[in-house]
């Protein structure tokens, strides 16, 4: 059984969703946890009860794709974030796939959440009966 995530999460979640999807298909940029809504609500408690930790089991998104965007724009674009963030570069790419492995990895954590919900509901509806 997966554990639910709550309103304030789920909210994030699809807020991170919209970030990453205009990063891997338009113009967004990642400013890493200063602009990311999951972070916003978990990282001064060093990720505890954030869903991507919940998912991989560790902290600051590690053992996800973001690992790889950080150490793909460090080692081939020499970019470190620190002049208002980190964008996909044009004509590269890796970029561009790296953002929709992220992309697709928090759309499957918000699908897996849906599924359970519904199977608990259907359940809960079967026992009513």
């Amino acid at each position: 059984m997966t554990k639910l995530m709550n309103d304030e999460a789920l909210a994030a979640l699809d807020k991170s969703i919209r970030k990453w999807h205009r990063i891997w298909k338009r113009d967004g940029v990642d400013k890493g946890q200063a602009n990311c809504a999951l972070c916003q609500v978990y990282i001064e408690d060093i990720c505890r009860g954030c869903p991507v930790g919940d998912k991989t089991g560790a902290i600051y998104c590690d053992k996800t794709p973001y690992t790889l965007w950080e150490q793909h724009h460090l080692q081939i674009h020499r970019d470190t974030g620190l002049g208002g963030g980190v964008r996909r570069v044009p004509g590269c790419p890796d970029c561009k796939k790296i953002a929709k492995q992220e992309h697709d990895f928090l759309v499957r954590l918000r699908e897996d959440d849906d599924k359970e919900r519904a199977r608990l509901a259907a359940r809960a509806a079967e026992a009513a009966q």
